[in-house]
Order: structure tokens, then C-alpha cells, then sequence
């Protein structure tokens, strides 16, 4: 990966450290950073973590090298005499400052942090605070007047945190540390075989591609209809790490089973227009429309012999019918303009005719326009039929390809699996993948209720198909780490979901072990 950012690569805008966004970058593209619409064009070439904080106009993103916003300053000789006993909220009495003092210096185009010692300086309860109440303050009032934006790299872990955070019931309350055990109970590593059913919106399968690092194979397995992808487009993956993805429907991987393991793919059909010495060639493109006196020679040419000659007598019989009449073939018979369309006859001309009132000359070449339609008609037709075939064997080289690689897939079987369709009964999808996986492959199963969990844990002791079984729930508390203030985060997430891990076994195996 390229240390500096490209146009073309995604970001994630994180605002503040509370609010995480996915940018695909582009010349002469926008973002929304807070209320502003603001150019992403100082971010390309920048380095992933870099800090942009947004200018007091609101139009534009300036580089900073130290984030106002960030952990707070190393205190030394901290004085533990003061405390806030004695303070009490006195509404406009504590801050001389008013909302339209504020917005007054923001129109005349003051900067947050100024507005930020503006207040500190105006407070008459800042300098009676802990040195702890005097930072957290500072902290608070630098996030509401100050938007620092880090750029930062997506990873799997960052892509959990953002939908985790903005969304959790799109990723069925999936949390990075929960998928963090997944990864490391399913023994993902380069080079394995993967077999991979992802309800997440893709966060699961990016985890897994991201960590095979373009090194074996990830199958996104499906029962009915393929689902989603979409964060594995966010980790900026280069082709080599792309590659090792790969979708399928459960039913082709069964089929590809049943073929057996010494099937061979067959040679690719060639088709009747590609074949050497077919007479089913495709047809040259129709050249373009000819001069009128070329028409009846190209025509004849274009037809079978048998039509020639049927022509040809046609032809004989009108120009003898044409010379004993003696008003055929002359200058006065037709009249054509310059881009050979007939027009009017003369009057002398038109009174030659026979019954009906047209000439010859007229017959003749209404029945050499009605060959050349003919012909382009038989052109046309011809050339849709050897599209279609061609056509037609394109889809069937795709389809041999898919089904050698699938075939190669599930012979001997996949050796890892992990499965995050918490909307489907895990013990059925079990049945349908437990035949696609090797033996002592490890399996692992994510659900945000744990009553599925526990019958199918029932249920494959109960079949002798899996050992090692084990249900377990995530449960994570983050921690405030600061000198002298470390304390546990007073609110947190109640559950990140529950995991049924274990390694599947051939029955007999597993009989024999209970």
C-alpha cells in the first residue's frame, strides 16, 4: 500500500474522535465535515493520520501538526488542594460572554481556538477548578468551537467501529471485538480456504480478505441471493488482494461436490462461426450502398446460382420486351437526380408504358432495390444469429471457469469457515455447509441472540458432527488511561453478540471420542 494518499483511495473522515464518515477520494470532489461542504482536494497526497482542521470561513481545510483535541497534557506537580466543592452552576453568571458576543466574533472571522481562550479568560469559576475540570473544559469547548478531521486509513477494524457506532443493527450488533475472536477461533491465516456467509453488510468477509493478505481463497457463500459486499470496496485493496474473493450459491457448491474428485473441466466448445473450414462463417460487414449502375451486378453476385439464373432470364425477357416495343432504355424514359432516386418521367415517356403505367426501366430497378433489401435483411440476420452464439459461448466458458474453480474449492473441502447470518436457523445452514468443510476444520458461527446458538450446539453434539464445542458472549469495557485519572468509561455497550465455535469431525470419529 501507496504511504500517501491517491485520488481513487477511501478515507475515513473522523471528526472530533465522535463522528466517522467514508470518502472516495477524487479531484475537484466534496465532503461534508461538519455543516460545510468543503473540497477534498488538500487531502490527496497527504499521509494517512494526517489532521485538517476547518478554516473560521467554513470553506476550506487547513493542515495543523498538533490536534488541539488530543489526549490531555502530561500534568506535573498537580495540586490537590483545590476541589470543586464549592462550585455551582449560576447560568450567565459564571461566563461573561454571551451567544452574540460569540457569534459576533465568528462573522468577523475569529478562529475556534481563539473563541476557545476567549471563554476560558472569561470564566469566573476556570481558575477555582481542578487542574482535571480545567482541561475537561478546555476539551469540551474545543470540540464545539474547533473541527479537527484525522484522516484515516479503513481497515476492518476501523470499518467495525464506524458502523458499530453510527449503526449496530445493520451489522446485527457485530463489535470489533467480537469479530476479532472470530478471526481468531476460525485459525485464519494466508493461504487457507475460506467458505464465508456474511449478513454484515461485508464487514466479516473485508476482515477475513484482509487478513489472508491476497494469499488463498475467500468464497462468499449464499443460500438464495448473493449478499452485500460493500465494505470490502472501502480497505483499498490492490488487485492481488482483490483476487482471492469469489461468490457463490450453496447449490453450485453442492453440485460442484457431486461431480467428484477426479472430474476434469472439458475443453471449451468452439463455436460453428470460429471453427476452421466451417461453412457457418460470419458474415463480412455490409459494405456501404453502391452507385445505381453497380447495383445489379453486386446483387447477382451476392445470390446463389440458382437465383442468378432466375435473374438473368428476367432480366433477358424485359430487354427483349423493352427493344420490340422500341421505349425502353432511352434518355426519356426515366429521369434520375443526382443521388440516384427516380423522379417523374416525362409525359411522352410515360404514355409508352404498358397498362398498368410504369416502364421497364422502372420494373427493373424497383426489382434490383427490392435484391439489395433482400440481401442486407439476410446480412442482418445472419449477423445476429453469430452474435448470439458468440454470445452464448462466452456465458459458457464463464460458467466452466466458475465451476472448475468451485470444483477445486470443495475438493478436499474448505479448512475454515465462519458464518454471520443471524436471520437464518443455524442448524440448517450447518447441515447444508458441514459436507463442504474437511475434517478438523474450525467453524464459527455469530448470532446476536443466543437461544439459535444453544440448539444448534444441541444439536451437533447430539449428531456427533463437532467437537470442541463452545458458546461464549463478547463483552468488552473500555478504559479512560490518563496520569492519575484512570478509570473505566462510565457507559458502554451491554453485549457485542454471542459465538458458537467449534471443529467439525466425521461421525464415526466423534462417536468414538464421546
Amino acid at each position: 500500500r501507496m504511504a500517501l494518499i491517491q485520488e481513487g483511495d477511501t478515507v475515513v473522515l473522523d471528526e472530533n474522535g465522535e463522528k466517522k464518515s467514508f470518502v472516495k477520494l477524487k479531484k475537484k470532489g466534496s465532503a461534508r465535515v461538519g455543516k460545510a461542504q468543503v473540497s477534498t482536494d488538500p487531502f490527496l497526497g497527504s499521509p494517512f493520520g494526517a489532521v485538517f482542521t476547518l478554516s473560521a470561513d467554513g470553506k476550506s481545510m487547513q493542515r495543523v501538526t498538533e490536534c488541539p483535541t488530543g489526549e490531555w497534557a502530561t500534568q506535573h506537580n498537580i495540586s490537590t488542594m483545590r476541589n470543586n466543592a464549592e462550585l455551582f452552576d449560576r447560568n450567565t453568571a459564571n461566563q461573561k460572554l454571551t451567544n452574540a458576543d460569540i457569534a459576533a466574533m465568528r462573522a468577523s472571522g475569529k478562529e475556534g481556538a481563539e473563541i476557545v481562550e476567549a471563554l476560558i479568560s472569561n470564566s469566573a469559576t476556570f481558575e477555582s477548578k481542578t487542574e482535571f475540570s480545567q482541561e475537561k473544559y478546555r476539551k469540551k469547548k474545543t470540540k464545539k468551537y474547533v473541527t479537527n478531521v484525522t484522516l484515516r486509513r479503513p481497515t476492518a477494524l476501523t470499518i467495525c467501529q464506524s458502523y458499530f457506532e453510527k449503526g449496530p443493527a445493520r451489522v446485527f450488533n457485530l463489535r470489533p471485538d467480537s469479530l476479532a475472536i472470530m478471526l481468531s477461533l476460525a485459525n485464519l491465516s494466508a493461504g487457507v480456504k475460506v467458505l464465508v456467509m456474511d449478513a454484515c453488510v461485508g464487514v466479516v468477509t473485508a476482515a477475513v480478505v484482509e487478513r489472508l493478505g491476497g494469499y488463498g481463497h475467500v468464497c462468499c457463500a449464499h443460500a438464495d441471493r448473493p449478499m452485500s459486499t460493500d465494505c470490502v470496496r472501502l480497505l483499498n485493496l490492490s488487485p492481488q488482494q482483490a483476487s482471492v474473493q469469489c461468490s457463490a450459491s450453496l447449490a453450485a457448491l453442492h453440485e460442484a461436490k457431486a461431480l467428484g474428485p477426479d472430474w476434469q473441466p472439458a475443453a471449451a466448445a468452439v463455436p460453428a462461426a470460429q471453427q476452421p473450414g466451417s461453412t457457418g462463417a460470419a458474415a463480412p460487414a455490409a459494405p456501404p450502398a453502391p452507385a445505381a449502375a453497380e447495383v445489379a451486378p453486386q446483387t447477382q453476385a451476392a445470390l446463389p446460382a440458382g437465383q442468378q439464373q432466375q435473374q438473368q432470364q428476367q432480366l433477358r425477357g424485359e430487354e427483349s420486351a423493352t427493344g420490340a416495343g422500341g421505349t425502353g432504355g432511352g434518355p426519356e424514359a426515366m429521369e434520375v437526380e443526382a443521388s440516384g432516386t427516380p423522379v417523374a418521367a416525362a409525359p411522352a415517356a410515360a404514355n409508352a408504358g404498358d397498362a398498368s403505367g410504369s416502364t421497364p426501366g422502372t420494373e427493373k430497378q424497383q426489382q434490383q432495390q427490392q435484391l439489395q433489401q433482400q440481401q442486407s435483411q439476410e446480412q442482418q440476420q445472419q449477423g445476429c444469429e453469430v452474435s448470439k452464439r458468440v454470445g452464448s459461448h462466452d456465458r459458457e466458458e464463464k460458467a466452466a471457469r466458475q465451476l472448475s474453480l468451485l470444483h477445486q474449492l470443495v475438493h478436499p473441502g474448505f479448512n475454515s469457515c465462519i458464518i454471520a447470518v443471524p436471520r437464518l436457523n443455524p442448524i440448517s445452514v450447518m447441515e447444508e455447509v458441514l459436507p463442504l468443510l474437511q475434517p478438523s476444520t474450525p467453524f464459527v458461527i455469530y448470532s446476536q441472540w443466543v437461544q439459535p446458538l444453544a440448539e444448534c450446539l444441541h444439536h451437533l453434539l447430539s449428531t456427533h458432527q463437532a467437537v470442541l464445542l463452545q458458546l461464549q458472549e463478547s463483552w468488552m469495557r473500555p478504559y479512560q488511561v490518563l496520569p492519575s485519572r484512570t478509570h473505566p468509561v462510565m457507559t458502554t455497550s451491554g453485549t457485542g453478540g454471542f459465538i458458537l465455535s467449534g471443529t467439525k469431525v466425521l461421525p464415526g470419529e466423534a462417536g468414538g471420542i464421546g
